[in-house]
């Protein structure tokens, strides 16, 4: 992808709304199901205390 087309794509993205863009990603469906399960990651990495299967370790 040329710089030029990763500019117009981007600025395409951001007309149709998107936060952030990336271009040669097909589905937009792909970004947010990525996001969501990091997001489910994230609750469990905080913990103050080692999981279950790490208590035999």
């Amino acid at each position: 992808m040329t710089p030029r087309d990763a500019a117009r794509a981007g600025l395409a993205g951001l007309d149709a709304g998107e936060l952030g863009t990336l271009p040669s990603l097909p589905e937009c469906a792909q970004w947010e199901e990525y996001e969501n399960a990091r997001q489910e990651l994230i609750l469990g990495l905080s913990l103050a205390h080692s999981a279950e299967r790490c208590a035999s370790c």
